[in-house]
């Protein structure tokens, strides 16, 4: 794990960080082949804004690669033993090499550190078999805006 992210730099954003990490959320979202129009209807959905960082009860991470924010993710408590995994985008150039990876298992790491057992996530459809590979289930879905789509409802038990 540390050896793919050796060369990316981990930090906690700041509310500066919001448009860098909007665009890399709306290139990663854009990347599984959503529509233009999509991803114009969705606008307000996918994006972080600065008031979400300065939320204390969020903690976000940013992946920086030379000076860019190339990923980052996004938790906070549900309650003391049940985390939320609210975002988790990677830039599409770094897709497949491996750091999607790693970062959740950074993620899954500072999670259990925040002492949670259970952590659950909405997943894109198009990310559900990454979350299947790390040990998520399927426990249910959610209806979205486009019809008779839905997003994965997933957990991991951590213990």
């Amino acid at each position: 794990m540390a050896n793919v992210l050796a060369s990316f730099e981990l930090q906690i954003a700041v509310q500066s960080d919001a448009a860098e990490i909007t665009k890399v959320m709306r290139a990663s979202k854009a990347h599984w082949g959503y529509s233009k129009q999509q991803m114009e209807r969705w606008a307000d959905e996918v994006m972080v804004t600065g008031a979400y960082i300065a939320n204390r009860k969020h903690k976000v991470v940013k992946l920086s690669f030379e000076g860019k924010v190339r990923g980052f993710y996004s938790h906070y408590l549900l309650q003391p033993s049940l985390a939320y995994l609210d975002n988790m985008f990677l830039h599409p150039e770094h897709i497949g090499k491996g750091i999607g990876q790693a970062l959740l298992d950074v993620a899954i790491e500072e999670i259990r550190q925040a002492g949670a057992d259970v952590i659950l996530l909405h997943s894109d459809p198009n990310a559900e078999a990454f979350y299947l590979k790390n040990g998520f289930l399927r426990i249910g879905r959610k209806l979205t805006s486009i019809p008779n789509r839905y997003l994965p409802i997933m957990s991991k038990a951590l213990t």
